[in-house]
């Protein structure tokens, strides 16, 4: 999934039913990821989405497995 925002640090993982995965940045770019999230790619069916916050983590510049 694309990069929305130049200031938002999104990590995902994907299997074939799921998608997991966190995101960082500022509250009207989070607002857009998720309503990026609920659409989907064309080819897929996204049944819900649940998101919740979590502590920010200082300094991250990206995520790694």
């Amino acid at each position: 999934m694309p990069l929305l925002d130049e200031n938002l640090q999104q990590g995902l993982i994907c299997s074939y039913s799921q998608v997991t995965g966190e995101a960082q940045g500022e509250q009207s770019a989070l607002n857009q990821f998720v309503q990026h999230l609920n659409k989907g790619p064309p080819a897929a069916k996204v049944s819900t989405v649940d998101h919740s916050d979590i502590a920010t983590k200082e300094g991250e510049k990206g995520f790694s497995e």
